[in-house]
């Protein structure tokens, strides 16, 4: 919907119909959507799909994070921190880090 919000007031000044022209709006922005989409409308089984490639991807996620802890406690290897860009890390209050 090209970032826009939409809105009907579907009773606006007492005119049952006065939101007319933004439903119109609002129905060619859907049909622009569609289109772009290639026709393809939303559907429960779009949804579940993407429920469960969300799942899967938290699942692996926590296991790679589980394997790092678990390789940590082993002390088998350096344990390295990765930062998103821009983030400033400081010693906690009260530390003896200097």
């Amino acid at each position: 919907l090209d970032g826009r919000v939409v809105g009907i007031d579907n009773v606006l000044g007492g005119k049952a119909d006065s939101g007319s022209t933004d439903r119109e709006r609002l129905q060619v922005a859907l049909e622009r959507v569609l289109a772009i989409n290639g026709g393809l409308r939303y559907s429960n089984e779009a949804l579940a799909e993407a429920r469960a490639r969300c799942a899967a991807s938290d699942d692996q996620e926590r296991r790679a994070f589980e394997a790092a802890v678990a390789e940590w406690r082993q002390g088998t290897g350096p344990v390295t921190i990765e930062r998103d860009p821009g983030v400033i890390t400081r010693p906690a209050a009260g530390s003896s880090a200097h």
